[in-house]
């Protein structure tokens, strides 16, 4: 696996967006995304031009493993 397994984004009106994106195993959670998920939600916490944080997946298999 390459690339950041959580993409965190902001948008111009403090709309930010946080990606779970490792497709590969259907999003499931370990400890390096659970890592990055919290270290990215502090991320914006600790900026005050956010007002609403959107979770996005990209890839949902319901009831796989």
């Amino acid at each position: 696996m390459t690339g950041a397994v959580v993409l965190v984004s902001t948008a111009m009106r403090g709309v930010a967006t946080v990606t779970l994106n490792r497709p590969e195993v259907g999003n499931a959670y370990n400890v390096a995304m659970l890592e990055a998920l919290i270290a990215g939600l502090e991320g914006l916490a600790a900026g005050a031009g956010v007002r609403c944080v959107g979770p996005r997946r990209r890839r949902i298999l319901p009831g796989r493993r």
